[in-house]
């Protein structure tokens, strides 16, 4: 078991407020207000109001094989955070996801990242939760791996057919608006719409006359999590650079329709 020694310090993420099961990362927490300075006559400063207070949200994590509740935010955005950090209440008013990433990189664990906007003086009625995904895809089999089936690692068990996968970020996102503060400068309430999904691969193309998807195109990735199907490319892009392989950059997005 890690301990910290000497000065009393809160240390590392051991302890941090988590969104998804998983190895901490990172956490941070920004608590802010809307400034407006309010001028006199000669256009000098008079007072200062403070209003709309929102905290902002930053958390990631590396995957486990008890990642089986990372966010799916296609149905709601709500969702709820336990902790004090710093002192502040996160079981305060609510809590809004707003982007879900999951990330695969070669040769490197699975790391999933989530933003979202907390609402300390707004009003807890209504509102749909967001629902619950495995994060812990895709199926491997790793023979260097030791012990296997507990984390994701690198990009093995997702392949394309114009190269090698080096990287592969899925993100979620919502557009949140803000209701108008109340007469007492609180945000009571906000409003979620525009769910789509994005992806961004990065391929070694192999073999070497293999053609890049084409824009518009559907992009075919197997292996893949189901939510990773029927996107549509729009932006595809060679990479050539002094004594390395030649890669694809490529850009496509989700929306429901697609469905």
């Amino acid at each position: 078991m890690s301990q910290h020694y000497g000065q009393s310090i809160k240390y590392g993420v051991l302890g941090a407020p988590t969104l998804f099961t998983g190895d901490n990362v990172s956490f941070s927490y920004r608590d802010t207000v809307t400034p407006d300075e309010l001028e006199d006559g000669g256009s000098d400063i008079v007072a200062l109001a403070l209003h709309s207070r929102k905290g902002e949200i930053n958390f990631s994590g590396e995957v486990t094989d008890g990642s089986t509740d990372f966010l799916d935010l296609s149905g709601g955005a709500a969702i709820t955070v336990a902790g004090t950090p710093g002192g502040i209440a996160l079981d305060a008013g609510f809590i809004l996801a707003y982007e879900a990433v999951e990330e695969w990189i070669l040769m490197q664990r699975k790391q999933c990242s989530v933003r979202a906007y907390h609402y300390p003086e707004g009003e807890t009625a209504g509102g749909t939760s967001a629902g619950a995904l495995s994060a812990f895809t895709p199926s491997q089999s790793l023979n260097f791996l030791f012990p296997g089936e507990t984390l994701i690692y690198s990009t093995a068990g997702i392949t394309h057919t114009a190269g090698l996968v080096h990287q592969l970020r899925l993100t979620q996102s919502l557009t949140i608006t803000d209701d108008e503060p109340s007469p007492d400068g609180k945000i009571l309430g906000a409003f979620s719409s525009g769910y789509k999904r994005t992806i961004s691969l990065l391929l070694l193309c192999k073999p070497h006359d293999a053609a890049i998807p084409a824009v518009r195109s559907v992009l075919t990735l197997s292996g893949a999590p189901a939510h990773a199907a029927n996107y549509r490319v729009t932006s595809a892009e060679p990479r050539m650079e002094r004594k390395k392989g030649m890669m694809y950059s490529i850009e496509a997005t989700w929306i429901p329709p697609f469905e």
